[in-house]
């Protein structure tokens, strides 16, 4: 990120790998050289981001080498070895990261590299310390309200995310349900759900698995649509509390006929934009009824709470 040119936090250390082990051997490899290779080790266990990336960059260097050595000797290619007899120290995954670094793969041709994530610099803040998901869950470990908008941010960026939350809400749910303990009361809210939970998704993804099994790990999913044709049809499927208002597409409507009575009300759906007027199919009744909806006020539910006390005092005397 730094080699992206993303905001760095104020005093932020890197704490750098150099065991013992990687040292012999990075020293063994440039004592044989042909003059000598110096080799400039970190003073420190935690160093900057500047330091921590040209050691990277140098482990880097030195593990391409000592491959293309042993691969002439005929020795196993391992590069920098790890403790572990016949492992490389290296991994794919790490080999990777450092290609992203140098923007070269591990034939040395190069590629984009970390130039990849430079459009995303606008959605980063160097103030912050910890994963969003961490942040999130804690609060709702503490009986919160979280409120994510992601209106702002381009299509990629509220699709990966909001996944990546709910997908940690829902495994820490069932989790916590696998140990035989309690999960907590969880309700997950997604405005505009056909942007983030589309028809095409597999059935084993996050969105349709939460719809399917988060009842038993005590997750409430909600969600709002103008399009139900562009929702999973498994999460419809899966959904046992409906209310509609207004539809005015028949394609919306024939998709909302294929559930419980909705065919029987389609042409009201069609015609009538009363506010507050909406066809509810709950799971405690066993056909859809329409209901007309009061506008929420609190002074007025204030109103009504301090008249039952009043009048609950009253028959008390």
């Amino acid at each position: 990120m730094k080699k992206a040119d993303y905001a760095v936090p104020g005093n932020f250390k890197v704490r750098v790998p150099k065991s013992k082990s990687i040292l012999d051997q990075i020293k063994r490899w440039a004592s044989a050289q042909n003059p000598p290779h110096e080799v400039t080790i970190p003073s420190a266990e935690e160093v900057s981001l500047s330091e921590a990336s040209a050691w990277f960059e140098f482990l880097r260097f030195i593990n391409l080498r000592l491959r293309e050595e042993q691969k002439e000797a005929r020795q196993p290619v391992l590069g920098l070895k790890s403790s572990t007899p016949g492992n490389a120290w290296i991994d794919p995954v790490m080999e990777s990261y450092l290609n992203m670094l140098v923007r070269q793969n591990s034939q040395d041709r190069p590629f984009g590299g970390y130039r990849a994530i430079g459009k995303y610099k606008t959605y980063h803040s160097s103030r912050r310390t910890a994963d969003v998901t961490e942040e999130v869950i804690g609060h709702l470990d503490a009986g919160k309200i979280v409120i994510l908008d992601l209106s702002a941010g381009p299509v990629e960026i509220r699709t990966v995310l909001s996944e990546r939350i709910a997908r940690q809400i829902f495994e820490r749910q069932m989790a916590a349900m696998h140990q035989n303990e309690t999960p907590k009361n969880i309700v997950l809210y997604v405005e505009e759900a056909h942007n983030l939970i589309g028809k095409k998704a597999d059935l084993n993804s996050t969105w349709p698995r939460i719809a399917k099994e988060g009842a038993k790990a005590r997750i409430a999913f909600v969600y709002a649509t103008q399009e139900p044709s562009s929702v999973h049809p498994n999460i419809l499927a899966n959904t046992e509390n409906w209310f509609v208002t207004h539809l005015n597409n028949d394609d919306e409507l024939k998709t909302l006929g294929k559930f419980y009575d909705y065919s029987d009300f389609i042409g009201s759906l069609k015609a009538a934009q009363d506010v507050g007027f909406a066809r509810i199919k709950t799971l405690s009744s066993p056909f859809v009824i329409p209901t007309q909806i009061n506008r929420f006020s609190p002074e007025e539910i204030k109103q009504r709470i301090a008249s039952i006390i009043t009048t609950g005092r009253s028959n008390a005397i």
